[in-house]
């Protein structure tokens, strides 16, 4: 069975599908990695095999049918979001990437106006590196908004993504 663990890209297109913003090139190059990893049906060999121009209503219904074969693990949009949000921090945090950096990747993925805590601190976060009003609620406990990103991405990296979603988060 491919998991989000085992599926390079999968957390990112299923989270990308619920927001209509997935990329027929993404579903293309899934489709070429399930199938090195040792998966094998019929829509997905078709998916992997499609050469631009894409039609991606099509490209779509292939993925929806290659994963319903394999029977890919049934998760939710937030948990889909959530270990998403995790790969792009452990890539962000292994490249040395900036506090600056990492706060606004993060909240590009956790935009205010859909996301529930405690992910909700991402957009605080990437708002206070502008705003000093905003800062001052960020910067407690003698804490400079570098070390409150770096304590954050810690916690979000030792969340289980898949209690995400669920309402005793």
């Amino acid at each position: 069975m491919l998991t989000l663990d085992n599926s390079p890209g999968l957390a990112e297109i299923l989270m990308n599908d619920h927001l209509d913003g997935v990329t027929a090139e993404a579903l293309v190059k899934w489709a070429q990695d399930a199938l090195e990893q040792g998966h094998d049906n019929a829509p997905l060999l078709k998916l992997a095999i499609e050469e631009p121009p894409y039609l991606t209503p099509d490209l779509r219904l292939l993925f929806q049918e290659a994963t319903h074969e394999i029977g890919i693990e049934e998760i939710t949009f937030d948990q889909a979001r959530a270990f998403y949000a995790q790969s792009v921090g452990r890539r962000l945090a292994a490249a040395s990437a900036s506090p600056r950096e990492i706060a606004e990747r993060l909240a590009r993925i956790f935009p205010p106006h859909m996301t529930p805590p405690p992910f909700d601190i991402w957009w605080k976060l990437d708002d206070s590196i502008d705003c000093d009003h905003c800062l001052e609620g960020m910067t407690q406990a003698g804490k400079v908004l570098d070390q409150v990103i770096a304590d954050e991405l810690a916690n979000l990296l030792r969340f289980d993504w898949r209690a995400a979603g669920h309402p005793d988060d």
